[in-house]
């Protein structure tokens, strides 16, 4: 396994600190990223490692560019949050609360990246193209060889993550190259690889590295691929890979190892010269270098005393704006309540005023039935008094035909000429029908759900419609009227007319059955006429054509009482 060789990534100043909560702490761990990037999974190369088995190996990606930090999801099962909401990549700035698995996680602050986005709208992404119009960069090309394959490619983003995966925008499709495997920075002054623990690591000219900087031809190993870096008209500092520190090696004489001794011009051998002139010089190098190291901790030292200094007050503003914060998140607990609390009113008004508005509508239907009920009995009272006033005229009538057979019966009595059969003859002559077959009949004349009429002894029943189609107090009332007028004994047969509705249910049939059977009861006959075909299926499901018969027409029921009469 391959160690790491060369890491560049100190060449790229600032750090960042990351506030970590985990499922069961109160309060969040500070945790210090020494570096412009940091890996976050359950894999041990991780710089911020979560053991748990809701963490991928290698979750989120975080990168300071341009002097924020983007924070990119690299294929995790789990997903990245942003507060609620799931993305694939976005900045990650101090506001923000990102979720992986069950810990949370918020950037404290940063030192030392320096800015770079005010020429950039709020809608710059790093994974998009770049376009001139933010600042010019070096343009990059790499020479891709691998899988018996050879391919240009030009870096158009800020970051292009490379990989076997679909979020690649240069994919290398081989299973030594793992899914996401590094990341490539567009930086001003070259071109930048930061390895993400892909398979076998990544290579730069056979070392092992975490993050470098690519020079001109400079060959970077990505699985079974080569990629060959190149900067077309660029500075030369972009080609030349970036000075990393070496130690100082103090100046020697060569000597040649077969010389003798040479003596000095005071007589001294030579040997003995010469090594004291090396003395004396490496000893004035030693004394320049201390010097230089002197100055060179002064001003370290004055360096971090401003560093503590600016870190004290970086401090402070953030205690301030943390108890700003506080105070806001308080009054908009406070502003969600009152909302809440207003939110709640009005849904209570809502629906008191929609039942106000069902009984307001309940109390309309209401007033329309009573004035349509008014309306019946205003109806019914002055049929009643054209009844009273017509049995009173048929009264006076029926008196005055009593008081003439009186009259003729003592003229009839008193004359001797007169036999006795032409009495019995003038007595049986005047025929009038009983006042109560006059009343019932008179009753049902204006009904509305059972229409009557009268053939000789026949009354005929006609259902204007279904039962469900009237009033319930309707159907019973004047269903009343037909049975009172059928136990009078006036008529003797019963004809049941069902032509005026297409189907009747169970209701109407029952009043029917009820009918027929007192006309059966007291020795008469009922049938039934001009039913439609769904009527006589739901008779004879209910076996009723067997106690009752049915004809097409009302002429042929009737004219079937004629033959029984005659037979």
């Amino acid at each position: 396994m391959l160690t790491l060789e060369r890491d560049d990534s100190t060449l790229l100043p600032g750090m960042f600190r990351l506030a970590v909560t985990a499922p069961d702490d109160q309060q969040p761990t500070i945790q210090v990223v020494e570096a412009t990037h940091a890996l976050v999974g359950r894999a041990a190369g991780c710089t911020v490692r979560f053991d748990h088995p809701k963490v991928g190996r290698r979750h989120a990606y975080l990168q300071a560019i341009y002097g924020r930090i983007y924070c990119i999801d690299l294929g995790s099962g789990g997903g990245t949050y942003w507060g609620e909401l799931a993305r694939k990549g976005g900045w990650f700035d101090p506001s923000d609360v990102v979720r992986i698995g069950p810990y949370q996680i918020q950037l404290v602050d940063t030192l030392g990246l320096g800015s770079g986005l005010e020429s950039f709208g709020d809608d710059f992404d790093p994974l998009d193209r770049y376009v001139d119009a933010h600042g010019r960069l070096p343009k990059v090309t790499l020479t891709v060889r691998g899988a018996g394959r050879r391919a240009n490619y030009t870096i158009s983003r800020p970051i292009t993550l490379v990989g076997s995966a679909a979020p690649c925008k240069l994919r290398l499709g081989d299973k030594t190259v793992s899914s996401i495997h590094c990341s490539l920075l567009w930086l001003p002054d070259g071109l930048w690889v930061v390895d993400l623990a892909g398979k076998n690591g990544t290579s730069v000219q056979g070392k092992t590295v975490h993050c470098a900087k690519l020079a001109e031809g400079e060959p970077l190993r990505v699985g079974k691929f080569s990629l060959r870096v190149h900067y077309p008209g660029a500075p030369e500092a972009h080609r030349r890979r970036p000075k990393s520190k070496s130690k100082s090696i103090s100046p020697e004489v060569e000597r040649d190892p077969e010389a003798g001794p040479s003596a000095s011009p005071n007589g001294e051998p030579s040997a003995f010269s010469s090594d004291k002139a090396d003395l004396i010089l490496q000893s004035e190098v030693l004394d320049e270098r201390q010097q230089l190291l002197e100055g060179r901790e002064l001003k370290l030292s004055e360096a971090q005393m401003r560093l503590a200094a600016e870190w004290d007050r970086l401090h402070a503003d953030r205690a301030a704006i943390t108890v700003i914060g506080e105070d806001l998140a308080r009054r908009h607990e406070a502003l969600a309540n009152e909302e809440r609390r207003q939110f709640e009113q009005a849904e209570s008004l809502e629906r008191q005023r929609r039942e106000m508005a069902a009984r307001a509508a309940e109390i309309t239907e209401i007033r329309k039935n009573l004035k349509a009920e008014w309306v019946k009995l205003e109806t019914a009272r002055a049929n009643v008094t054209d009844t009273k006033q017509r049995l009173t005229a048929e009264r006076e009538e029926l008196s005055s035909i009593q008081q003439e057979l009186q009259r003729r019966r003592v003229e009839i009595t008193s004359s001797d000429q007169t036999p006795q059969q032409e009495i019995d003859m003038i007595f049986a002559a005047p025929t009038v029908a009983p006042a109560g077959d006059v009343d019932m009949l008179e009753a049902t004349r204006h009904n509305k759900v059972f229409a009557t009429e009268r053939n000789g002894d026949t009354l005929v029943v006609i259902p204007l419609g279904d039962a469900t189609d009237f009033h319930y107090g309707d159907v019973h009332t004047e269903s009343n009227k037909v049975r009172r007028l059928l136990e009078g004994g006036s008529f003797k047969n019963l004809v049941v007319d069902l032509g005026s509705a297409p189907v009747f249910t169970t209701v109407t049939i029952k009043v029917v059955v009820v009918l027929s059977r007192i006309v059966s009861n007291r020795g008469g006959q009922a049938v039934l006429c001009e039913a439609s075909a769904k009527t006589r299926e739901v008779l004879q499901t209910m076996k009723l054509l067997e106690l009752w018969p049915h004809f097409d027409s009302r002429e042929e029921a009737i004219r079937n009482f004629a033959g029984v009469g005659n037979s």
